[in-house]
């Protein structure tokens, strides 16, 4: 690795200069959050300090990233609806949301009554989720825009729609969450520490990311700035004056869940400096993977029909590389079957035949476990 050579980027997190440059891609192909291919080529950096992995935030990238949110629109393959996290039965097969605060709420003593705060809302799927999980709490919304507010301040037991910066939001709350936000932030730990002050005494504070040592794929989305692993975010928040009640990683696959309770106050401001320090050296060489996915994939594309198992963020980033070399999608989800995605048709794995190959866009664990699924599932396929 060497340093970056922008001496105007800092890091994100703690401030430090000290960046060398971890992933420069093969290819010039990113992808969006919402799951478009993006031709841009995406430079991802890391903190010698903290050893938080990056993207150097850029006055270029934040320009490339008002584009990308300018047309933002979530789940549009799935009509909206919020990805499903599917499990060895079909009775398993839940909304991420509800898999998500089921879990988190299992581990807070959750009075009757209360204020919910959702920063970064969306369409609702969080507040809908904690809506039926606890129907007498008052719920408030908050998104950098208002185009989903009427929907938002439809949900049973909504009071309130925010917009705008986050030093705008008024009043306190017993429970925030944060889920799939933090990563999109140029300025995380500045709205972590904002949303401290946001939080009653024993208030609780959940937030959810992409695991980057479970999901390479996440060095690829260009509207990420930060690549979270389980340590750098504890240390995160442990540097703000959190209390970790809860770290977990396998709630949901390749995503990393902190549960956190306010407490103490702010560390000071040589604390922060050395909170979490580490020696950068010791990450896994994650983009040298992402590389070798490419050129497998085109090998399994050789002289055959091949398609791609998911039409999320990986598979849409290796199907736009691959391109005409893959001719369908397959997934899961009955919401997106049936549909085209990348101008190629989405079909169920019970439609597959045996002389059809499937490429799995999923780290090796996940991966496994999705093959042996749909394998025990649809034995002949």
């Amino acid at each position: 690795m060497r340093q970056h050579n922008d001496e105007s980027v800092h890091c994100i997190l703690c401030g430090s200069p000290l960046l060398t440059d971890y992933y420069r891609p093969e290819c010039s192909q990113a992808v969006t959050s919402d799951c478009r291919p993006w031709p841009c080529p995406v430079t991802v950096v890391v903190c010698e300090l903290c050893g938080h992995l990056q993207k150097p935030a850029n006055q270029a990238l934040m320009e490339i990233n008002a584009s990308v949110y300018a047309n933002y629109d979530l789940y549009a393959l799935s009509r909206g609806t919020e990805q499903i996290v599917f499990g060895e039965r079909e009775a398993d097969h839940r909304t991420r949301s509800v898999v998500l605060l089921e879990r988190a709420l299992s581990l807070v003593d959750v009075p009757s009554k209360g204020t919910m705060l959702d920063f970064g809302c969306g369409r609702g799927a969080t507040l809908r989720a904690f809506s039926s999980l606890c129907p007498d709490w008052m719920l408030v919304g908050f998104e950098q825009n208002e185009r989903f507010r009427d929907r938002v301040l439809s949900i049973p037991g909504v009071v309130g729609h925010l917009s705008g910066e986050p030093d705008r939001i008024p009043g306190f709350f017993d429970f925030i969450s944060m889920v799939h936000v933090l990563e999109h932030l140029p300025d995380p730990r500045g709205v972590l520490q904002r949303l401290h002050t946001l939080l009653n005494p024993g208030g609780h504070l959940l937030i959810q990311v992409p695991n980057i040592l479970e999901n390479p794929f996440d060095l690829v989305v260009v509207d990420h700035y930060s690549h979270f692993s389980p340590r750098v975010l504890s240390d995160l928040a442990n540097a703000i004056g959190f209390e970790v009640m809860c770290l977990a990683t396998d709630w949901i696959q390749k995503e990393v869940t902190l549960l956190l309770r306010s407490g103490g106050s702010l560390l000071s401001e040589s604390k922060k400096k050395t909170a979490g320090s580490r020696d950068a050296e010791g990450l896994p060489q994650l983009g040298c993977w992402l590389d070798k996915v490419i050129d497998t994939a085109a090998f399994c594309a050789s002289g055959h029909e091949l398609g791609i198992f998911g039409t999320a963020i990986a598979g849409t980033w290796l199907g736009s590389i691959l391109d005409e070399r893959v001719t369908f999608f397959v997934d899961e989800d009955s919401q997106r079957v049936g549909r085209h995605h990348l101008a190629k048709p989405v079909i169920h794995p019970s439609r597959l035949s045996t002389q059809q190959r499937v490429f799995l866009a999923f780290p090796y664990p996940m991966a496994l476990r999705i093959y042996r699924r749909v394998s025990a599932a649809f034995p002949a396929k």
